[in-house]
């Protein structure tokens, strides 16, 4: 069975990754994981924790409105985002991971060591990467 984690870094990117996720999720006839990862810590605002939780449950909403069989989860990662996405994943025995990509393009992401490339870099599961603005179903 096919099972998708939806790695949500920033809670902006789950608005460009709704239709594409929605549309996957359909044709794979998978479940989806929401994940949230962040880095919570003394410097970390509880208002800036709060608005994300509240972005994933609206995320969450207008998925399920959309017939897909979905879950949240959020989790603190310490340093190691990637380190706590992957872990995630072979809980859950994710078949793919889907990534929102936010604030750079898509090759400038690529080539730095951001999470993205550390997703792809430590895993075998297949790693999509959503950019803003993708206006196709997959």
């Amino acid at each position: 069975m096919s099972r998708i984690l939806a790695v949500i870094l920033n809670a902006s990117a789950g608005d460009f990754m709704l239709e594409p996720l929605a549309d996957l999720a359909h044709r794979m006839e998978a479940p989806v994981t929401l994940l949230h990862v962040a880095r919570a810590n003394s410097a970390t605002p509880a208002s800036l924790l709060e608005r994300d939780g509240k972005a994933i449950e609206e995320i969450l909403a207008a998925l399920r409105a959309r017939g897909v069989d979905c879950t949240a989860r959020t989790a603190d990662s310490g340093e190691d985002i990637s380190g706590t996405t992957l872990a995630i994943a072979q809980e859950i025995d994710a078949t793919l991971l889907v990534v929102g990509i936010v604030g750079k393009s898509v090759f400038a992401r690529s080539t730095r060591w951001g999470v993205p490339t550390e997703l792809i870099r430590r895993t075998h599961i297949p790693v999509l990467l959503i950019p803003p603005g993708l206006d196709i179903h997959l």
